[in-house]
């Protein structure tokens, strides 16, 4: 998997749901809607995947995004990207 920038803005948020739900939903999002094929860990909850965008005037910019997810109990989990 590639290196994300060290001094990114870190965002995190807790939600009601099983990491391997999360992660399948984020999947099908990004590959179905996106067209994007993330780079899926298989021993880890991480998702990277790089989104392409165009302004108005153009340009385009391509956004690397480093998504994890940890499990804080049976019941909830943490996302942070």
């Amino acid at each position: 998997m590639e290196l994300v920038q060290d001094s990114a803005v870190h965002t995190m948020f807790i939600c009601k749901a099983h990491p391997d739900h999360i992660e399948d939903v984020l999947h099908e999002n990004l590959r179905d809607t996106e067209k994007v094929d993330p780079k899926i860990s298989s021993d880890k909850y991480k998702v990277q995947f790089t989104l392409k965008t165009t302004d108005q005037g153009g340009i385009e910019q391509h956004s690397p995004i480093l998504i994890k997810l940890h499990k804080v109990d049976d019941e909830h989990t943490a996302v942070e990207f």
